[in-house]
């Protein structure tokens, strides 16, 4: 209403003969400032649909869409890919100004319509105005020449308000597709992650049978062995003066069999509880069967990423340094600290080809655990400290890295209000440091 009583005073002092809309619009020569709205398409139209000025439309497209003007008269200025605003003079609504566009993000072009809109109202004042100084005697002229330079003024500071936002448009479009593009990327990572885990979880629970039928046969044979060796020993009592028996006994070394029996049965049985522990730790990795979240203990969860990455260790003959402390339970989704720490500790063992050191160190600090991971590897250079956290960086061969690991742990860790953060030196090594806050639900 404020509007409309503006635009009334602006124009009670124009005389003359009512000059038409269609007229004004295209005297005011509108066609760059409607190019550089940076819409699908931007149409200025009378009140029953007409194109007056359009750009972006169709060649040879003289109206406005059905849909959009059957919402305008039912006083709806909104749609899923179009806003409109009316367009008022000597005020009566004149006409609308449309926008169409194709990008999600509403709101700026919500204020893309509310500066065009104020322009075009300046604009068709000025117009009518120039276009009435042919007729109005020369006092109206003076009497009206500062309200126009004060409109100028107005117009001016506009303007150049429409120029600063369409410039930073492109830029904020730019940020928005780099953020979902990466949002995506990390939403296929843990996606990953989970199928992995749940494929570990099926083939540890399908090894985690026959091992302990393995355990238990092996078990009972260590058993029946040494009844055996009971029986022997006696039978060998019964028949000392027997010189053959002794004699076959001590041929055949029934005693050092048996006892090599003994010492095989054990060491099978140490290989096969090696085997189960590790079989249990990829299925505690995995959490499979765990709610979404639970208590988590990150001494144990440090211990299994460990155990699962045995193998990685072994074949770069490294080194793990544990120094832990104890810690209080956070409730968490345990799958996303297994993967902080995989990402972490695989990230420090590759420092470097071979005998790499790894210290991974853990205690409480202002209401936070600390989680420390410490390598003597090549260290991060000066020129790429600032982007390591960055989605698809990397510093790995082509086909060795996707550059999402770090960017992850960064996303999981803030995401629970915790913090990431590292030191480093050239050919001495890199520790990163992670925080995550001990009271209230971690949810991550």
């Amino acid at each position: 209403m404020t509007d409309k009583l503006q635009q009334q005073e602006r124009v009670d002092f124009i005389l003359g003969e009512e000059i038409p809309i269609e007229q004004i619009i295209k005297a005011a020569n509108l066609t760059s400032l409607l190019k550089s709205v940076g819409s699908e398409s931007v149409a200025i139209s009378d009140t029953h649909g007409n194109i007056i000025i359009s750009e972006g439309y169709q060649k040879g497209t003289n109206q406005i869409p059905t849909l959009i003007m059957s919402s305008i008269k039912a006083m709806i200025y909104k749609g899923k890919d179009w806003l409109a605003e009316d367009i008022y003079y000597e005020g009566e609504i004149v006409g609308y100004l449309i926008l169409q566009f194709k990008e999600e993000d509403i709101r700026l072009f919500e204020i893309v319509l509310k500066v065009l809109s104020a322009s075009l109202k300046t604009i068709i004042f000025n117009t009518s105005k120039r276009l009435l100084t042919t007729e109005l005697h020369t006092n109206t002229v003076k009497r009206s020449y500062e309200e126009l330079v004060a409109m100028y003024s107005d117009l001016v500071k506009s303007e150049k308000r429409y120029r600063e936002l369409s410039e930073t448009l492109e830029q904020k479009v730019e940020e928005r597709t780099r953020e979902l593009k990466q949002a995506h990327m990390t939403m296929i990572q843990k996606e990953k992650m989970a199928s992995v885990g749940q494929l570990a979880a099926g083939i540890a629970h399908e090894i985690n049978n026959p091992i302990s039928y393995i355990i238990s046969n092996l078990n009972a044979l260590k058993k029946y062995i040494m009844s055996f060796d009971e029986i022997i020993r006696l039978f060998q009592m019964q028949a000392k003066e027997d010189k053959a028996v002794i004699e076959a006994y001590k041929r055949l070394k029934i005693d050092i069999k048996l006892y090599d029996s003994v010492e095989i049965i054990k060491q099978c049985l140490s290989g096969a509880e090696r085997i189960k522990k590790i079989v249990d730790d990829i299925k505690g990795f995995s959490h499979i069967d765990d709610a979404e979240l639970r208590d988590v203990d990150i001494n144990e969860e440090i211990d299994k990423t460990i155990s699962v990455l045995a193998y990685e260790i072994r074949s770069r003959n490294a080194s793990i340094e544990k120094r832990l402390c104890s810690l209080p339970k956070i409730h968490s989704n345990p799958n996303l600290i297994a993967q902080v720490l995989l990402n972490l500790i695989l990230n420090a063992l590759q420092s470097k080809p071979s005998g790499v050191n790894v210290v991974i160190t853990s205690n409480v600090k202002d209401n936070n655990i600390v989680i420390s991971i410490k390598d003597d590897g090549s260290g991060i250079s000066d020129d790429i400290k600032t982007r390591i956290f960055e989605p698809f960086f990397t510093t790995k061969d082509v086909g060795t890295g996707k550059g999402l690991g770090l960017s992850i742990v960064y996303d999981i860790i803030t995401s629970m209000n915790g913090s990431v953060y590292f030191h480093s030196e050239v050919g001495k090594g890199t520790e990163f440091f992670v925080t995550i806050p001990i009271k209230g639900d971690v949810h991550g």
